[in-house]
């Protein structure tokens, strides 16, 4: 409890020495997932690895949308364990569409769909499941021409306003059905790996180049999830929190807080 209180006040790094150091004594899922969204939310993208390597042992144990949440996190950190993740969630809910659907696109954006085919047949038996909700649906191709004009207006509208600077990232990444880490670090990686230039897609990330000026005195840093996501990238990210006491503000708010995380601590474990 103390280690989400931390989270949800902005104390990412507190919340995360808490997190793993819960995952080291135990295996719980609300340690794992404080676990992995404060690795995400820190930039930590090459604990991701570990994280994937860590639960690749627990696989029997761990529920399918949890799975493919694994298979996209050890595809977007480059590790080797995306297939194991991917194939034990469609084993153990080979009836769910959306698990299906998940491990097709996964498969796709892998580029994988030629080589494995699997992939067709997930997609297909993703349609045959799906009700009228999705999560595919069976449409005409007028529908089809309609909606891709609608939806191409949309991206047009988001990619100017994002351009424009009047809205933030994860808002338009909301608007077109992506994740700001799809824009960000997955867009960084799936470039480095690319020899085509030509096959390259542009980071979403706005240039902070401005005149430099003197930083004497200031302790505290405010960092957006476009500029963690790059200096992660660039491999500076450590180098750039550690020059700044970013925590000091912080601390009045978590010490007034702390006692009502022990006392419905408490509460909970009388009961």
């Amino acid at each position: 409890m103390e280690g989400w209180a931390c989270f949800y006040l902005g104390e990412i790094m507190a919340a995360r020495r808490i997190a793993r150091l819960l995952v080291s004594r135990r295996d719980g899922s609300n340690d794992r997932e404080l676990d992995i969204t404060t690795a995400v939310e820190s930039g930590d993208w090459s604990y991701l690895q570990a994280i994937a390597a860590r639960e690749v042992g627990r696989v029997e144990k761990l529920d399918a949308k949890l799975l493919v949440r694994l298979a996209r996190i050890a595809f977007e950190s480059g590790s080797q364990y995306v297939e194991k993740f991917r194939d034990a969630a469609v084993e153990r809910e080979p009836n769910n569409p959306e698990i299906l659907l998940a491990a097709h696109n996964l498969s796709f954006e892998r580029g994988d769909e030629y080589q494995e085919s699997r992939t067709f047949e997930w997609f297909q038996k993703a349609v045959l499941l799906s009700g009228e909700n999705g999560p595919v649906q069976a449409v005409s191709l007028k529908d089809v021409v309609a909606r891709s004009s609608g939806w191409s207006k949309r991206v047009d509208v988001v990619d100017t306003a994002l351009a424009d600077v009047k809205i933030p990232l994860y808002m338009a990444a909301r608007s077109l059905n992506r994740q700001p880490v799809e824009f960000i670090l997955g867009t960084a990686i799936r470039n480095a790996k690319l020899a085509d230039t030509k096959q390259r897609f542009p980071v979403l990330a706005f240039s902070g180049s401005r005149v430099l000026f003197d930083l004497t005195g200031v302790r505290r840093l405010a960092l957006d999830r476009t500029t963690m996501f790059t200096l992660e990238f660039l491999g500076v990210l450590q180098k750039t929190v550690g020059a700044f006491d970013s925590y000091l503000a912080e601390q009045p708010r978590l010490t007034l807080f702390r006692p009502a995380i022990h006392s419905i601590s408490s509460a909970l474990r009388d009961n």
